[in-house]
């Protein structure tokens, strides 16, 4: 009887489809992982400095802020549909920091503004040094302590739930620290661009979109066959 109801006459269009998707839990961690990751890899493709190659050096940062407004997205959906991630104030603190990450990536897109204005007005290499670079790095620094400490506030809430494997929160919570700590590290040592501390936070920022990433997949799955259940 269930597979009648979806009979030609009542299927339904490739938008209903992707209206579907993207209401079902896991979604926007989904789609944040995939635009962080496709934004790295466009800024594989700007020149040295990245100022000289506007466009991925531009699309890269807009790709990061569209990454950072679907996490806030998922993380404000699983905290107002799931009673049992509003205990205490810890679902609406990971809220509150995933915001402040979109934020920040905002401002962090003008300071990429203002690195190819320098470079176009041939000021770039004297302002490089003192100025831009170390600017620049102290707001993926800053990006790194804001989305490691929502990371870490996320798997708390998920560890309130039953929706993903009991390890996966305390993975996620491990992760978090580490990508937070390294930020903070980093900023209050003045440690330079490429050393050790800064190379961590780089690369623990990436574990933090790769854990975001599993995450979209256990609940999406977990919603789809949760859809199933009900249609059968």
């Amino acid at each position: 009887m269930a597979t009648e109801s979806i009979r030609p006459g009542t299927e339904r269009t490739t938008s209903e489809l992707l209206a579907d998707m993207a209401r079902r839990n896991g979604t926007a961690f989904l789609c944040g992982a995939i635009a962080f990751f496709a934004g790295s890899a466009v800024l594989t493709q700007s020149g040295q400095p990245g100022a000289s190659t506007p466009l991925p050096w531009m699309l890269s940062h807009v790709l990061w802020i569209v990454a950072t407004a679907f996490v806030a997205i998922g993380t404000v959906r699983l905290v107002v549909a799931r009673p049992a991630s509003r205990t205490g104030i810890v679902g609406y603190v990971a809220s509150g920091l995933v915001g402040l990450g979109v934020l920040h990536t905002l401002q962090w897109a003008t300071w990429v503004y203002v690195d190819v204005i320098a470079y176009q007005q041939n000021a770039h290499e004297m302002l490089s040094l003192p100025l831009l670079h170390p600017f620049g790095t102290g707001h993926m620094l800053m990006f790194a302590i804001i989305i490691g400490s929502a990371i870490t506030a996320l798997a708390l809430v998920l560890a309130g739930t039953r929706l993903t494997h009991r390890a996966l929160p305390w993975l996620g919570g491990l992760v978090g620290v580490m990508t937070a700590l390294a930020g903070v590290v980093t900023l209050v040592t003045f440690a330079p661009v490429r050393s050790p501390a800064s190379l961590v936070a780089i690369g623990s920022q990436a574990l933090s979109f790769a854990w975001l990433f599993v995450v979209g997949v256990t609940l999406y799955r977990d919603s789809s066959e949760a859809q199933q259940e009900t249609t059968v």
